[in-house]
């Protein structure tokens, strides 16, 4: 399955949180704690990003950067590797050292940069390593008040852009005299609000990738199912109700097919729209039906298969899917997708070759 992409803008502020694979100690002594940070500072140089802070723990480590460019997994990328390079040749191991992909969130303005530095700063704490955020060793936080140790272990890290944001070192004391709240998280993707998240996906739909739940997720207020019956309904002729109560079956057919395959709306939504009880059924109809003409189309014009068999290919497709949804099995939902996607490369070798006769 296809990685949903991030949204990079430019002057974009992200909060980053990268974990060990398995829950692994990402550093084992304080020599690695500075080559990691010499690291970020090399590839922040490299791919002009700046960063405002960091916080480096056990299994994991949080940045707050800023990005003039929208290079946040070119910058991320580099680090990560060069830094698993590292660690799997001081332990003489092999593998990844990193989870499988590191979380990010866009933030939107002063007020929300400023909970999740204050966040940042307090994860020590919380973890119940120190007792006030200024104490941890291995925080930008800690090199800021110890500028000597600073210049010896990280000359490339400034703080001025860091204070102009939150009104200097006066304005710095203020913001870590609470305790630290969690940012408030939209669409697992964005700490601000959810008027600001939705303005930003609006205009940025077309580098969304609409794979996973939480792309669908994040998608599904973009499109409104019902002017997509509307639409099918003007096309064929009929009336939206009609496809909404099944009255007229071919409609409702292109309409699950719509919805499935052109939009983010997941299939119990899908099913609640069209009063189905099981939402894997909406997704087996909808593809099935589609799919199954294609295919016999195909068969029809490329291959010697007699017409008849070729006739009775869609009800065999439609005979499955009742009994694939009958089971109700999650694996059953794999086999489709797998089935629509080797089927899908089957009709693009097809049409190569038609182009190159």
């Amino acid at each position: 399955m296809a990685r949903p992409l991030r949204i990079e803008l430019p002057g974009g502020f992200h909060h980053v949180v990268s974990h060990g694979n398995g829950r692994l100690w990402l550093y084992r002594n304080d020599k690695q704690r500075v080559h990691f940070l010499n690291l970020l500072g090399s590839s922040a140089f490299k791919y002009n990003t700046v960063v405002h802070a960091f916080v480096l723990m056990t299994t994991h480590f949080h940045l707050l950067i800023e990005t003039p460019f929208p290079n946040l997994s070119q910058f991320m990328r580099k680090l990560l590797s060069d830094y698993a390079s590292s660690y799997n040749r001081w332990h003489q191991r092999r593998g990844s050292v990193f989870k499988s992909r590191y979380a990010s969130y866009l933030i939107q303005d002063d007020s929300y940069y400023q909970v999740a530095l204050r966040y940042v700063y307090y994860n020590p704490v919380k973890a119940g390593i120190i007792k006030r955020p200024e104490e941890y060793r291995w925080s930008s936080l800690y090199y800021m008040l110890h500028s000597r140790i600073a210049q010896k272990e990280i000359d490339w890290y400034k703080c001025s852009d860091l204070l102009a944001l939150i009104g200097g070192r006066q304005g710095l004391v203020d913001l870590l005299k609470d305790e630290s709240q969690k940012p408030s998280i939209i669409y697992g993707k964005f700490i601000g609000d959810k008027e600001w998240a939705d303005q930003i996906l609006s205009e940025h739909d077309a580098r969304l990738c609409d794979e996973t739940s939480r792309e669908r997720e994040m998608r599904a207020g973009l499109v409104e199912p019902m002017s997509v019956v509307k639409l099918v309904a003007c096309e064929i002729g009929c009336d939206s109700p009609e496809i909404i109560n099944g009255n007229n079956k071919q409609g409702r057919k292109l309409c699950l097919y719509i919805l499935q395959k052109d939009t983010a709306l997941d299939a119990r939504s899908t099913a609640a729209l069209f009063g189905f009880n099981h939402p894997i059924g909406v997704f087996l109809t909808g593809m099935f039906f589609g799919f199954a003409d294609a295919f016999a189309i195909r068969l029809q014009t490329t291959t010697n298969v007699p017409p008849s068999l070729v006739q009775f290919l869609p009800h065999t497709f439609t005979l499955l899917a009742i009994i694939l949804v009958a089971a109700r099995s999650q694996a059953a939902e794999v086999l489709v997708r797998r089935a629509f996607r080797l089927r899908a490369r089957r009709e693009i070798a097809a049409q190569e070759a038609a182009s190159t006769d």
